[in-house]
This record gives structure tokens, sequence and C-alpha cells, in this order.
């Protein structure tokens, strides 16, 4: 998607609700090459999916994984070019990345919430949602605030989904299928649904 180039981007600490879920610390290493990237100046994405339970306030982490940009690229490449397109048509069309950002960009200090407490695209809170993403973008051991954090609800992720090619439906299954434990909850949950798009 074609956004302005940022200049002086902010970073601070790591918030929790992006630490791994089984360490209870920040991701160490790319999922699919195992860069270091923690203690590195490497550029990386982190993208995690929860679930929330309806009438409860529990909510699990349903996936999670850490991802250099390198990595990041080629997977996104994989796609075709007309998923591609649909989806940054979709984001452009349908979200206001740079107005959200200067709105938030404005408070001295950045609460993760007001990033990722409701959808960028449909506006839907993140409690009010069955199934979310978040997504951040990350330098070592900080977070950079770009465009993103932000979240992506439910009905967001479905209408993206609908957006792609067979082929690349068929590649984002071979990325699960691969890096993803689908004996897990989230096997279980997405087994009768096409699964959500990574955040790339």
């Amino acid at each position: 998607m074609d956004l302005p180039e940022l200049e002086n981007i902010p970073v601070a600490g790591i918030p929790d609700i992006f630490y791994s879920t089984d360490s209870k610390e920040p991701f160490k290493e790319c999922m699919i090459c195992s860069t270091p990237l923690y203690e590195g100046a490497i550029d990386y994405i982190i993208e995690k999916a929860f679930r929330n339970y309806r009438g409860s306030n529990v909510r699990d982490v349903v996936y999670e994984f850490a991802m250099c940009h390198e990595c990041m690229q080629k997977l996104y490449e994989t796609y075709s070019e007309q998923s591609r397109k649909r989806l940054e048509e979709f984001l452009l069309n349908n979200t206001n990345l740079s107005s959200r950002r200067e709105r938030l960009i404005e408070k001295e200090v950045f609460e993760i919430n007001d990033w990722v407490g409701t959808c960028a695209v449909t506006g839907k809170p993140m409690d009010e949602c069955e199934t979310f993403q978040i997504s951040g973008q990350f330098f070592g051991s900080l977070m950079a605030y770009t465009y993103i954090p932000w979240m992506i609800s439910d009905e967001a992720a479905d209408q993206m989904v609908a957006l792609l090619s067979t082929e690349t439906l068929g590649d984002i299954d071979d990325f699960y299928n691969k890096y993803i434990d689908l004996t897990s909850d989230f096997g279980k949950f997405f087994s009768k649904k096409k699964k959500p798009v990574p955040l790339f």
C-alpha cells in the first residue's frame, strides 16, 4: 500500500500483549529462519491472533509468531499479483492509516490499547470480536510506532480472505500447515472456515 514515508519514528518498549505466550518474554528469533531478533538490529513483525469467549472474560491466543522483514517479504511475494492488488485496494479504501497515526501520535504517552483496541478497518472494539489479530513492527527490543500497531477484527479478516485467489489461499494454507500447530485450538477453530490472512 502506497503510504507516505515516515521520518523520526517514535519507539518504546515492547508491550506485554506482544510477548510470547509460552515464555512470557519478548520473542527471540524469527519463526522461519531463526535469525536472532531481540538482541539484534533486525526489523521484524510480530502477529498474534486471539479468540474471545463470549459471556466471559476469557481470551485465548490461537496463534502467534515473530518474523524478520526479509522472510515476511518473501512470504508476501508468494501471494498472487491479483491478491496483493486486491488487499492493497481494500486497505486503501477502508482505512485512513495516515490520519489515524497523526491522531494517535499526538499523545505524549503511547497506550497500546489506543492503537489496537479497535479494528483499523471497521472500528469494532476488541472485546466485541469473536476473533481478532494484532500486528506490530519492531526493531530489536523496541516497538516502532509507524502506521501500525493495529488490530484487525473478525469481520475485516473475513472480508480480506474473500478477496484472495485460490492460489493465494493455498499458499496461506501451506504457511499455516508448516509453521502453526494445527492440532491446537487454532486448528480446531479454523478447521471449518478459511484461515485469516497474515497481516504483513
